[in-house]
C-alpha cells in the first residue's frame, strides 16, 4: 500500500520542489539553522500541494489512461486505488498543507494557495489549450522560489527568475516534443493534436537559448567566490547540450528520472551545485 501511495502521490516528482531553496541558498543564508527550518517546512507545503494536484489529475484522466501502455499502470487507471482511498489521501494531503500555513508568513500563503490553484485549474482547463497550457506550468515551476524567498522574507533576482521561467520552458517544451513523436501519448493528452514538430523546435531553441543567457548575466551579478560562479557555466551548459541530445533521441519525456539514469546530466547538475556553493559558501 505505500507503494501505491508514493505512485498516487508522485513521490518523485517531489524532486522539482526543491526549487523552494534556492533562493536562501544563493542568498548565503542556507547554513543558518532557522532559515533552514524554515524552508523545509515550505519545500513539504509545495510537496503536499502538489500532490494535491497529481491525485486530481490522475483519477479525473483515469479512464484515458487506461489506454496508455504505461499510464495504465497508475494506480486510479489500474484499479488499483479506489476513489474513496484516493479522497482519504487528498484530506491528508489538505491536513499537512493548512499545517504548514499556519506556521508560515502571509507572503508565502499567497505563493503556495496560487501554485494550488494554477495546479487544480490545469487540471480542470488549461491543460487542453496549446501553449497557454506551458505557460501555466511554467507559472508552477515560478512559484516554487517565489515561495521559498517569500518564507523568509528574500528578494530574487530578476535573472535568476529568468533562467527558472524559460528553464522550465525549455523542459516543458522537450517533453511535449518527445510525446508528440509518440503516438500512443496522443490518445492522453489531446493537445499534442494542436502542436507541430516544427513549433516545438523552434520553443526549445529560443527558450535553451534565453536559459544560458540569463544564467551567465545572473552568475557574473553573484559577485562572490572568485571566479567559481563563472566556472559554474561549463557543467550548466554541458547538462541543457546533453539533454538537447537525449530529446533528439527520443528520451526526454520524464525529466525528473532521466537525470539519474545518465551518468553526465547528474555529474553535471551536481557540478554546477559544487561550484555554486564554492562562490558563495566559500568563504
Amino acid at each position: 500500500m505505500i507503494k501505491t501511495i508514493a505512485q498516487a502521490i508522485r513521490f518523485r516528482q517531489w524532486l522539482k520542489n526543491f526549487l523552494v531553496f534556492f533562493p536562501a541558498f544563493f542568498a548565503g543564508s542556507l547554513n543558518d539553522l532557522h532559515t533552514l527550518k524554515t524552508e523545509v517546512i515550505a519545500f513539504f507545503g509545495f510537496c503536499f500541494s502538489s500532490s494535491l494536484g497529481y491525485l486530481l489529475n490522475d483519477w479525473r484522466d483515469r479512464d484515458l489512461d487506461r489506454a496508455h501502455p504505461k499510464k495504465r499502470t497508475r494506480p486510479f487507471a489500474s484499479g488499483v486505488l479506489s476513489s474513496l482511498r484516493g479522497l482519504l489521501i487528498a484530506v491528508v494531503l489538505l491536513i499537512g498543507l493548512v499545517s504548514v500555513e499556519l506556521a508560515m508568513p502571509w507572503r508565502y500563503l499567497i505563493c503556495i494557495n496560487l501554485y494550488l490553484l494554477v495546479t487544480i485549474t490545469y487540471t480542470l482547463y488549461f491543460k487542453n489549450l496549446p501553449v497557454i497550457e506551458l505557460i501555466v506550468l511554467t507559472l508552477g515551476f515560478l512559484l516554487r522560489p517565489l515561495g521559498g524567498a517569500a518564507a523568509v522574507d528574500l528578494l530574487v533576482s530578476k535573472w535568476f527568475l529568468i533562467v527558472v521561467g524559460f528553464g522550465a520552458l525549455f523542459v516543458g517544451a522537450t517533453k511535449r516534443l518527445a510525446e508528440f513523436l509518440k503516438s500512443s501519448e496522443r490518445l492522453v493528452r489531446a493537445v499534442l493534436d494542436e502542436y507541430t514538430e516544427g513549433f516545438l523546435q523552434s520553443l526549445i531553441n529560443v527558450s535553451m537559448a534565453i536559459t544560458l543567457m540569463g544564467y551567465a548575466l545572473w552568475v557574473f551579478e553573484i559577485q562572490k567566490g572568485g571566479t567559481w560562479s563563472e566556472v559554474s557555466l561549463l557543467p550548466v551548459t554541458l547538462g541543457a547540450f546533453r539533454y538537447t541530445w537525449h530529446r533528439e533521441r527520443g528520451e526526454a519525456e520524464a525529466p525528473e528520472t532521466l537525470i539519474f539514469q545518465d551518468p553526465v546530466l547528474l555529474f553535471s547538475g551536481l557540478a554546477g551545485l559544487v561550484t555554486l556553493s564554492l562562490a558563495i559558501y566559500g568563504k
